[in-house]
């Protein structure tokens, strides 16, 4: 038996205590009470693929969400889709979606799977909410598409701040080629530009690719080689497959010591911390700090029992987010007798999502159905007891709950 919680009532946080056999509930995960379920879902998650730390963390919350649910009297069906971040495999996952009966969606977590399902989910009129899409590029008003993250254009300038708090002024930014990672390094970009700083250049590699980086990796330290500039630091924005490069970097004897800063997709991934090499290299470059919206101070114990319940080990607001998009969709259901019919969905969904307090903090939406801004913790690469682990080791607050602007702070690994 273990204590769960639910949120479901509108702009307030009520924690429930409800005593629950472990597992799914009813329907949460397989679709199997889909009949009678009160709303119907599809998930569009990578659970095997090179986004599967955030997609797997992602299923277990939003299980989580649909047995609390269930428990207090509405009952969610889930139906799964591994979509390894592939945007192919998204689209035929929505049309497979949609021919069942589907028009409700969580995910998809990276923006080329968003850019790629968006013209068949409007035309369909879906309802597409987002825990890990964050490309600026997506962020259009009155389409299906609402995230619960902030875009770009927050995190990478959290980065920026936090890169240049730390002494860098130059920079060479490295991103896998996909919608999101590719606005992040343009968003960075814009700001160093705008910031006086100089971008040496700007370096990508194919999004099929996931090992062999020995000759990207060659690349990075030409740049650097031809630069002998002390405040160099590197913006690496990928997925998983960031291990295999720190791995190769970490044959580059010029690049040794140079700090390297990392996105959301990489944030807490284990593939980092399983490879030595790349644990090794990134606890060297800077503890290689990546930066992952948080939840606020005053939710943390109530992310962390919501993380636990779900047999998590690190809190990761990108999972909670999704934890949060169910219990919205329900506090929509409740509110809105009207759910199901066509063109009222989204704007329940907005109407209880705008100034709703969930487990991630208050969530803002701006005029894209965008989360407009947010805090980030970085999470870098400590070493304890000769064995590495993600640590948190910086922060950056913004102004106001909708800012572009706000303030970096850093730790390092003695800050926990």
């Amino acid at each position: 038996m273990k204590q769960r919680f639910l949120l479901f009532s509108r702009h307030m946080l009520l924690v429930l205590p409800v005593a629950l056999v472990l597992g799914c509930g009813g329907g949460s995960g397989d679709g199997s009470s889909a009949g009678d379920a009160d709303i119907r879902v599809a998930a569009l998650f990578d659970l095997s693929g090179p986004g599967q730390t955030l997609g797997q963390a992602s299923r277990s919350a939003v299980n989580e969400a649909a047995d609390l649910s269930s428990a207090q009297g509405v009952t969610v069906s889930v139906q799964y889709y591994d979509t390894q971040s592939d945007p192919a495999k998204a689209q035929a996952a929505l049309s497979q979606a949609l021919s069942e009966g589907i028009s409700i969606f969580l995910g998809p977590q990276t923006s080329s799977e968003a850019r790629q399902i968006l013209p068949a989910a409007n035309v369909a009129g879906a309802l597409v909410i987002s825990q890990g899409s964050t490309a600026s590029s997506l962020a259009i008003p009155n389409d299906a598409l609402y995230r619960m993250v902030p875009t770009d254009r927050v995190e990478s300038r959290a980065i920026y701040d936090l890169a240049v708090l730390r002494g860098a002024s130059a920079f060479v930014t490295v991103n896998r080629q996909d919608t999101g990672n590719q606005g992040l390094a343009n968003s960075f970009t814009g700001y160093a530009d705008n910031g006086g700083s100089v971008v040496l250049g700007g370096l990508q590699y194919p999004a099929s690719q996931t090992t062999s980086f020995s000759q990207l990796a060659g690349e990075i330290a030409g740049i650097v080689k031809g630069f002998p500039n002390e405040r160099i630091a590197v913006f690496l924005a990928g997925f998983d497959e960031v291990a295999s490069v720190l791995e190769a970097c970490a044959g580059e004897s010029a690049l040794a010591g140079i700090p390297f800063y990392g996105g959301d997709g990489s944030a807490l991934a284990s593939t980092v911390t399983s490879v030595q090499t790349a644990a090794q290299f990134a606890n060297t470059a800077g503890l290689f700090p990546n930066a992952l919206s948080t939840i606020p101070a005053e939710f943390m114990d109530l992310a962390q029992s919501i993380t636990s319940a779900y047999g998590g080990d690190q809190v990761n607001a990108f999972a909670l987010a999704a934890f949060d998009s169910l219990n919205i969709l329900v506090d929509a259901y409740r509110l809105n007798p009207g759910f199901d019919a066509p063109g009222v969905r989204r704007t329940a969904f907005v109407d209880a999502a705008d100034g709703y307090q969930g487990v991630t903090g208050d969530i803002e939406l701006d005029e894209a159905g965008d989360r407009a801004s947010g805090a980030y913790a970085f999470w870098g690469i400590c070493e304890n007891e000769s064995a590495y682990q993600w640590s948190q080791v910086a922060s950056w607050e913004p102004s106001s709950p909708s800012s572009l602007a706000g303030q970096a702070s850093f730790v390092g690994c003695g800050g926990n």
